[in-house]
C-alpha cells in the first residue's frame, strides 16, 4: 500500500472530474495542469546539500501557496497552514507511540485528524483543500528538518506521503458533498413544511 497506487488512482479521478466537471475557466486549466505536473513528476527527486524532496513535492508546495496567496484572508489561512503543518509532524513524531495506530492503519488515522482540525478551521472546500495541502507540506519539511540530526535517509515527498495527501483531499470531497447533500435536503423539507 506504499507504493504511490493510491495516490495515483485517486489523482487520475480529480484529473476527470477537473477536466469534465468543472466550469470552464482558468481555475480549471490551473488545477488540470497541475494534478498532470505532480503525477508526472513525483518519481523525480532531487537533493540540496543536506535536503531530498521529490519534485512533485515542491510543485504540491509551491501550487498550493499560490492558490491561497490569491484569497481575501490570506493571514488567517497561513496561521491555519501551520496549526496543520505542526499537527502533520506531530502526529509524524508520535505515530511508532501512540496504541491507536495498532487497530487503526495511518491511512486513515492521519488524514481523519488533519481533516477534521481542517474542518474546523475552515468553511469553504477550496480554502480546506489548499489549507491541508500546504498544512501536509509544511508538517513534512517540518518533520524532516527536525529528523536532520537523527537520520539523513529521509525524503520529503514519498510515496507515502502523496497517498496521504491524495486520501485527505478525498476525506474533504466527500465530506463537502455529505454537507452539499444536507443542505438540498433541509431546503427540500423545509419547501414542503411551509406549505399551505
Amino acid at each position: 500500500m506504499s507504493s504511490g497506487l493510491m495516490f495515483y488512482w485517486l489523482s487520475w479521478m480529480f484529473f476527470v472530474y477537473v477536466l469534465f466537471f468543472m466550469k470552464y475557466d482558468k481555475h480549471q486549466w490551473f488545477l488540470m495542469y497541475w494534478i498532470l505536473i505532480i503525477m508526472s513528476t513525483s518519481n523525480m527527486y532531487m537533493t540540496l546539500t543536506v535536503l531530498k524532496f521529490s519534485i512533485a513535492y515542491i510543485v504540491l508546495f509551491i501550487g498550493s501557496i499560490m492558490f491561497l496567496l490569491q484569497t481575501n484572508h490570506r493571514l488567517f489561512h497561513f496561521f491555519s497552514s501551520f496549526t496543520l503543518a505542526i499537527a502533520y509532524a506531530s502526529f509524524l513524531v508520535w505515530e511508532h507511540e501512540t496504541p491507536l495506530l495498532l487497530f487503526f492503519p495511518k491511512y486513515l488515522v492521519l488524514p481523519s485528524f488533519i481533516v477534521l482540525i481542517a474542518i474546523f478551521l475552515m468553511n469553504e472546500f477550496k480554502n480546506r483543500c489548499f489549507v491541508s495541502l500546504v498544512g501536509a507540506c509544511g508538517g513534512e519539511l517540518l518533520y524532516h528538518i527536525s529528523l536532520m540530526a537523527y537520520t539523513d535517509d529521509y525524503t520529503m515527498g514519498h510515496d507515502i506521503f502523496f497517498d496521504l495527501c491524495a486520501i485527505i483531499i478525498t476525506f474533504l470531497t466527500v465530506i463537502a458533498l455529505y454537507e452539499r447533500m444536507i443542505d438540498k435536503l433541509l431546503m427540500f423539507f423545509t419547501r414542503i413544511l411551509q406549505r399551505p
